[in-house]
């Protein structure tokens, strides 16, 4: 199982514009590249994936 970090400003800009709270989810680090986000909530122990999509991250 890869380590899990803190989201940087960017993964935490990212993870609020999805409506959650960066707070509760740690990123899976290694996992993810220009397009894709794994996360792992904290509470849940849920693996969550945020893919970027048509519209580009800023």
């Amino acid at each position: 199982m890869p380590n899990i970090r803190v989201p940087d400003e960017r993964e935490k800009k990212i993870i609020r514009e999805n409506g959650m709270d960066p707070k509760s989810y740690g990123v899976r680090a290694g996992t993810q590249d220009e397009n894709v986000i794994r996360l792992l909530c904290y509470k849940t122990r849920d693996d969550v994936t945020i893919r970027k999509g048509d519209r580009p991250w800023e």
